[in-house]
């Protein structure tokens, strides 16, 4: 059950910031509190530069989970905390035990929905509407999307991240 609290903090989107491990376990405890009602174990976090992603949720049933922020790039104080929120319902959803469809499958995107509704963030999921073959976030690396096909029916979505100097190789293989 997702909080019901009405109203949000009013982030400044001019000031660009970068965050740190104080003001993650700061900020995943707030919102711990106010939408997720304390339920969430604290993570270790790390504060990494990569550009590959903004941020990762790594769920382990026998040890303390991981939240990675990458701290690559110029964002601000309320794109951080988008992110943060995002891992976060990754989670819950690895905590409580709910079996999605996928990564950011139906339950995942319900969640999302009342959350940004609720508590008036911008939580979003990357879909294969937006991505084709194209150069992501990561230099000279490349973002593949594909069916698995069996029997002409489509199957299942796949992305995978490929290093362009394999691309061809990739590409061939999956007849692309």
């Amino acid at each position: 059950n997702i909080g019901n609290f009405k109203g949000y903090e009013i982030y400044d989107n001019s000031v660009k910031f970068t965050p740190t491990y104080n003001w993650c376990t700061n900020e995943f405890k707030r919102i711990n509190k106010l939408i997720f009602h304390d339920k969430l174990e604290i993570p270790i976090f790390k504060l990494i530069q990569v550009k590959s992603f903004f941020g990762e949720f790594t769920g382990y049933r026998n040890k303390t989970n991981i939240i990675r922020l990458s701290i690559k790039y110029n964002r601000t104080e309320f794109e951080y905390i988008n992110t943060l929120v995002h891992e976060m319902l990754h989670q819950w959803i690895f905590e409580s035990g709910t079996k999605d469809n996928s990564s950011h499958g139906f339950y995942f995107k319900k969640y999302m929905n009342q959350i940004n509704e609720i508590f008036g963030f911008k939580l979003k999921t990357m879909t294969s509407s937006n991505l084709k073959l194209e150069q992501p976030m990561m230099q000279n690396n490349y973002i593949v999307v594909y069916n698995d096909k069996i029997n002409n029916e489509d199957r299942k979505l796949f992305f995978s991240r490929v290093n362009s100097k394999y691309l061809n190789i990739s590409l061939a293989c999956l007849n692309l």
